[in-house]
């Protein structure tokens, strides 16, 4: 007699590399582009199938919050009602940052519908997916797929392109503040001012696939919290090399040229940071382990 189904896999975080606002919807919802990126930072997420039709989280690592407000949780609960089937028990390991523009939820929510879609044998295409996700957050599609894309309209907009090895084997340095900033903050005070961020010279690594090094929420978040903006500085003097902070923070990164050079920027900015995490771009958002 065989058990449970279960299986696992890693939910890796993403780096909004260049981020514009090209406009706001009737219904409110702000429209992008952003050149995005999956990096090594991620979750272990495993489902274990249940004889019933309850799903369940528990988290470990960090706290995260309510369960009902949970991506993974409603991202499962959602599939079971698209597509039938027995509940799950959802383990979340985190690592990802809570707060820090990473798109933790958002991953964890994008490798619980890969998980719930091998475990139960469903006939639910990519395609499918990426419009469960939609529905949940904006970052879901992209996390679904991962690597490298241009992404526009509100997140359900992709164009994949290549990762070159110059990106591929470049090394970010990333700092944590030690506060988060609510993305519905840093949206509304970029509603009051709607200014485009200053861009910076673009990084070598990125060369052959940006032609700017901008994040419009910088503006808004650092007039909300001036500090992320001494940060960013911290970070670029540290690395030699213009920081941006991703999302609508608090992360803020930079790329350096090697690891040992990212190491000695970590040690200089380790005082003004809660953590600083050495990553590299990955090519997948979503790594089901054997």
């Amino acid at each position: 007699m065989t058990g449970p189904r279960s299986a696992s896999a890693l939910a890796h975080a993403k780096l909004n590399l260049t981020l514009r606002i090209t406009g706001v919807r009737d219904d409110g919802m702000h429209l992008l582009d952003s050149l995005m990126c999956s990096i090594s930072l991620a979750d272990r997420i495993t489902l274990t199938e249940r004889s019933d039709e309850i799903v369940t989280v528990e988290t470990k690592g960090a706290d995260i919050g309510p369960d009902f407000a949970n991506l993974a949780l409603k991202a499962a609960k959602v599939f079971q009602e698209e597509f039938g089937g027995a509940g799950y028990d959802i383990v979340l390991e985190k690592e990802i940052p809570a707060g820090a523009g990473l798109g933790g939820g958002s991953a964890d929510a994008a490798a619980t519908l890969r998980l719930a879609r091998d475990i139960s044998g469903r006939e639910a295409s990519d395609a499918q997916l990426v419009e469960i996700g939609a529905e949940l957050g904006a970052d879901i599609p992209f996390c679904l797929s991962g690597g490298l894309a241009r992404v526009s309209g509100i997140g359900d907009v992709l164009r994949p392109k290549e990762m070159h090895e110059a990106l591929y084997d470049a090394v970010v340095v990333l700092g944590i503040p030690n506060f988060a900033m609510p993305t519905g903050d840093v949206f509304a005070a970029w509603d009051r001012n709607p200014a485009s961020g200053t861009p910076d010279v673009v990084p070598a690594c990125l060369a052959q696939v940006a032609d700017r090094f901008v994040n419009d929420l910088e503006p808004p978040a650092e007039s909300l919290v001036p500090e992320l903006h001494r940060l960013r500085g911290a970070l670029s003097t540290a690395i030699g090399s213009p920081a941006r902070m991703t999302g609508s923070g608090s992360g803020i990164f930079g790329f350096a040229r090697s690891m040992r050079e990212a190491n000695k920027a970590a040690r200089r900015v380790a005082g003004d940071f809660a953590a600083v995490l050495l990553c590299r771009p990955v090519r997948s958002g979503v790594e089901v382990l054997e």
